[in-house]
């Protein structure tokens, strides 16, 4: 009977897509600098479990793909370890500076523009300093 089992499949399923979907996304970054601090959390604490798999949990990206292993207990020890939540901030931030400037809501500033800024306010006090020892 497709009326109870296609319920039942789904509420089954959904939870193991959401899992599978979140984990895609937010268990890497998006930064190149956070990704590289999660590429040596991954080894250290790959390491340190396997010496002393009582007292340092597996890294949840060591779980993905074991038999008997949900993806959403995967994304539960992901969430308790904090990884999810730490990658989903920056996540989100990177995706949405993206857009905001390809779409033309906030408009960018050259880094060369506010270094001739600063470089120009210092000489103009260089030169400031300069006159006063002169007169």
């Amino acid at each position: 009977d497709f009326t109870k089992t296609l319920p039942a499949f789904s509420e089954a399923r959904v939870k193991e897509g959401n899992a599978l979907s979140d984990l895609a996304f937010y268990l890497n970054s998006l930064d190149k600098k956070q990704q590289t601090k999660e590429t040596f959390h991954l080894i250290i604490r790959s390491i340190l479990n396997s010496k002393f798999p009582n007292l340092v949990a597996e890294h949840p990206q060591t779980m993905i793909g074991r038999r008997g292993v949900a993806l959403s207990e995967v994304y539960d020890h992901a969430v308790k370890l904090g990884i999810i939540n730490k990658h989903r901030a920056m996540n989100d931030k990177v995706r949405m500076e993206y857009f905001e400037k390809k779409a033309g809501m906030v408009t960018v500033e050259s880094k060369r523009s506010t270094w001739r800024i600063v470089f120009g306010a210092g000489l103009v006090a260089l030169s400031a300093i300069f006159i006063q020892k002169c007169m």
